[in-house]
Order: C-alpha cells, then structure tokens, then sequence
C-alpha cells in the first residue's frame, strides 16, 4: 500500500514534517505548545515518547540549537515518517542532533532497557500520548486509532517509562485532557516532585 504524503513547514519554515495524508496523526498546534513548555540554556537530551513524524521534538531542536532530541515512537510507519522528516534537505541543520527510535513506550524493566529506553538520559521528557477514551474516538484508520486512543493505564505505564529515562532533576511536560489530572497525578506519584 503507498501511503500519499505531504511536507508541512512549522515555526515560519525553521523546520519541514514528512507527514501521512489521510491516514494516521497529523501533527498540528499541540506539538508546538508542547515544544514550547521545554526552556533552558545549554546542553540537553530531550526524549519525545509518541513522537509520531516528529513536530514536538523537532520544534524543541530548532529553538533550543544545545539541544539533542530523540523522537521515540512505536508504529513502524511513523518512525518512518520521522526518518524521511530527518533526510530532508531543509532540515539539514537539526538532523545531527535529533535520532529516530522505534520503541513501545508502554515497554518496562529489562524489555525497555533492550528497546533502547535507558535508565537516566534525559533532562526533558515531554509526550502527547494517546489521551481519547476509545469511545470517544472511533475511527476505520486503525494508525488514527492507535495514536489518538489510549489503552487501560496508558498514564501510568507512561509516565513509569518518563520517570525511568528520565535524569534526576529532570523535567516533564505532556499534553492531555483535563478529565485526566487525577490519573496523571496518581501516575506521577512517589516518581515525580
């Protein structure tokens, strides 16, 4: 199956996004209010869990030039997006700092450690997981589904993940919706000041 594709300027075309046409998630203004929230001066590691093509972790890359950003996403064909977002000539000078890695973020223990989600690396987690109730978003595009839907305890094992990768100190930034505070405040738990 050919999968159509458009390529998006973001922040005034500082940055292009290889994205699906018609399927799957498409990247919009809640990736740059997300990238917004990572501030700082200096060398950083940023990890963008659900990165999808890439637009929250890259915005983050063109505004923060100490930054290096890892776009960390589970379905196959938005890695690839993210990829073919990397290889773009236009973003030539954000590719040396930012990596694609093709990892379950719902992964723990030795499973997440073997995916490449090692224990204390980041400075800066930020996520915009999927926060719809599946009843609330029914939709044929099973990559739509995925990336819009989230699964029983999707929070928890997310922000399980957040608090393992993330450096002591570290700061985490996620977009979700409001009906969800005290699911992701029970999640934060004892993991997070």
């Amino acid at each position: 199956m050919t999968v159509r594709e458009t390529v998006d300027a973001f922040h005034y075309g500082r940055f292009h996004l290889v994205q699906p046409k018609g399927i799957g998630h498409r990247s919009g203004m809640d990736a740059m209010l997300l990238a917004a929230l990572v501030a700082g001066e200096g060398p950083m590691r940023v990890a963008d869990l659900g990165a999808g093509a890439g637009a929250a972790g890259l915005a983050v890359a063109s505004r923060i030039g100490t930054a290096e950003v890892t776009l960390v996403e589970r379905a196959p064909l938005m890695a690839g997006f993210a990829r073919k977002t990397l290889a773009l000539a236009g973003n030539a000078a954000l590719a040396g700092r930012v990596s694609v890695l093709e990892a379950d973020v719902a992964l723990s223990g030795k499973a997440r450690i073997a995916a490449g989600l090692l224990d204390d690396v980041y400075d800066h987690v930020i996520m915009n997981p999927p926060f719809n109730d599946r009843v609330d978003s029914r939709t044929p595009d099973a990559l739509k589904a995925q990336a819009h839907a989230m699964d029983d305890d999707l929070f928890e094992r997310w922000i399980k993940t957040a608090g393992a990768i993330m450096k002591p100190g570290g700061q985490l930034s996620l977009i979700a919706r409001p009906q969800s505070i005290a699911e992701i405040i029970a999640a934060c738990g004892r993991r997070f000041g």
